[in-house]
């Protein structure tokens, strides 16, 4: 799903800006992007580096230990992408920004960058977002065709 998600990324510059074990920036790196992946947790940038390692992408990603919040300030590109920890027990009926606080808070950075992209839980409420352009991406999974994984809302920069 991380490959389709990025489809339309070759030859753009990605901030993913918590990158977790690296599946997003993988898939940005592998469709042709140049990624500069930010995660918090320095056990998860290691799992990042190794995958990226593995699939044969490293040289395409950029990896900074650190809080987004701090980091992306300092960086522009075509795409900041945004894939704010949901937590097990997100709401799987309504979830709304006051879920997502890092994608809250991250928002005001979205001028920064021609774009910004979210990946949201099914149950997000998009409206939150304005005018975003969404595509909602369906498991592969026997069962989950009828499932939708998660949505990827776009945002054009103003």
């Amino acid at each position: 799903l991380a490959l389709e998600m990025a489809e339309d990324a070759e030859g753009l510059t990605v901030v993913d800006a918590c990158c977790g074990a690296g599946g997003n920036a993988i898939g940005f790196a592998r469709r042709g992007a140049r990624v500069t992946a930010i995660e918090l947790d320095p056990e998860r940038l290691a799992e990042a580096r190794h995958n990226a390692r593995v699939y044969g992408v490293s040289e395409r990603i950029r990896f900074i230990a650190g809080d987004a919040r701090a980091i992306v300030p300092q960086h522009q590109g075509d795409v900041l992408f945004v894939d704010a920890p949901w937590g097990r027990d997100f709401d799987k009926k309504h979830t709304d920004l006051s879920a997502l606080p890092l994608l809250a808070d991250l928002l005001a950075q979205a001028p920064r960058f021609g774009a910004l992209w979210a990946k949201l839980p099914a149950s997000f409420d998009t409206r939150a977002l304005g005018n975003a352009t969404c595509t909602a991406f369906f498991g592969h999974a026997p069962g989950d065709r009828h499932r939708i994984k998660f949505v990827l809302a776009r945002l054009a920069s103003t």
